[in-house]
Formats: structure tokens, sequence, C-alpha cells
């Protein structure tokens, strides 16, 4: 299997080599806010390690974290997820 990323547009001579195109969908506002939760969920057993129990993230943190993430990529929502979480914000 050969995977090739390219442009939304002008893909006809890799679909003349026999590639066929597949587009990715781009995240949702509830997608953003399930990768929130879950980050928030499991956060407390991360953080607790080897150390007393870390508490849960409260409700504000979590409104914070997960708003504006429209448009973001991936890797930037998570890592402010992370610094939300660890209150380096």
């Amino acid at each position: 299997m050969v995977v090739i990323a390219g442009p939304a547009e002008g893909y006809d001579s890799l679909t003349a080599l026999g590639f066929t195109p597949t587009f990715i969908r781009p995240w949702r506002e509830e997608d953003y806010d399930v990768l929130a939760r879950r980050w928030g969920a499991i956060w407390t057993s991360i953080q607790s390690q080897g150390k007393r129990k870390a508490a849960p993230p409260d409700e504000q943190a979590m409104r914070r974290i997960s708003a504006d993430n429209r448009g973001r990529p991936i890797l930037d929502v998570t890592l402010k997820i992370w610094a939300g979480l660890a209150e380096d914000t």
C-alpha cells in the first residue's frame, strides 16, 4: 500500500496512475470536546504516578481548554490541553 498526501485539487496525474483520492474530514467542535474530556478523565492517574493523588481538573479549567480550538492543528490542541491541565498557562 502506498499513501500520498497532496492538495485537495490538482491530483489528476495521481488518479491517472491508479491512485484514489480520499479526503479527511477536519475535526468538529465535538471532537475537540471529547479529546479534552478524555484527557481530563485520565489526567489524575497520570499526575499521581509516584506522588500523592492529584485532584481532578475543575470545571473552569475544562471550559478553558475546550474553548477556541477549531481550526488548530491537533498537536497544538493537545499541548494546550496539557498546559491547561498542568496549570502551566
